[in-house]
């Protein structure tokens, strides 16, 4: 409890001292001050370790740059910048930005989120190797044996609300691909609940399989710092997609990336 409260405190903090920056923002854009907004953005760090939030910020702040981009620079620096947030941390709004401003600098959309994905898949980084036992059986899964699947992980814990909430509408996407081909991890985050997670996978209806975290781990660039957090990892073992959360609005966002990275060569 004492841990909730203490992340409670952290959260309303954060959310004003964003409500503080966006009201400098705001003002900056009434006054018609494109070029100081945009710098002002610019200067705004954001709390990684507060993701619902962040996420949500920074999908704000990405959009907001890139319509100051287009007014200032032009379509193309607009689509150039809402193309790399979209990989950075992918919405169905930056994905619509990037193909708006490609559209408005005269370049061809057709399959536009595939070429994007070609673009930047070289800039990719390897994801975190991992080898973590599963539950009910003395049996790893590691990283390395699962080169040429596709991997979502999600870091989850039998007692989170917002998992289970999310867990649905992961289960409508993925029941359209092959699972030969698409991996789906559930690692438990919470040590001390590891005694409820195989009833939960019992009576949920959800097809991860579950992995206990090992606390001798270091995750990397896979680390979590509020749940659920996810990522997908492509067939060659890179992180292609990270800090999105997914709901009954945007379930076509996953099959979307999904669907990417399955084709990418």
């Amino acid at each position: 409890m004492a841990f909730i409260v203490k992340e409670n405190k952290l959260e309303w903090k954060y959310k004003l001292k964003v409500a503080d920056q966006f009201m400098v923002l705001n003002k900056l854009l009434d006054d018609k001050r494109a070029d100081s907004a945009l710098s002002y953005i610019n200067e705004i760090k954001l709390n990684d370790d507060l993701s619902a939030s962040s996420v949500s910020v920074s999908e704000k702040l990405d959009l907001l740059k890139a319509s100051l981009l287009n007014e200032i620079s032009g379509p193309k620096q607009a689509y150039e910048f809402s193309s790399v947030s979209y990989y950075k941390s992918p919405s169905k709004k930056l994905k619509d930005a990037a193909v708006k401003y490609a559209g408005l600098a005269g370049i061809d959309t057709a399959g536009i989120v595939y070429k994007l994905l070609v673009k930047y898949r070289g800039k990719l980084d390897q994801a975190t190797g991992f080898s973590l036992y599963k539950y009910g059986v003395e049996e790893k899964v590691t990283l390395a044996d699962l080169k040429g699947k596709v991997i979502l992980i999600t870091y989850w814990y039998p007692g989170c609300g917002p998992c289970r909430a999310e867990f649905p509408h992961f289960e409508n996407v993925l029941k359209e691909f092959n699972r030969d081909s698409v991996m789906y991890l559930g690692i438990n985050a919470y040590p001390e609940q590891d005694k409820f997670v195989e009833d939960f996978m019992k009576f949920s209806g959800v097809s991860f399989i579950p992995l206990k975290i090992n606390k001798n781990w270091d995750p990397g660039n896979l680390a979590a710092f509020s749940y659920p957090t996810n990522f997908l990892i492509d067939k060659e073992g890179r992180l292609a997609y990270s800090k999105f959360h997914i709901s009954e609005k945007n379930e076509n966002l996953l099959e979307l990336m999904i669907k990417d990275l399955l084709v990418a060569k």
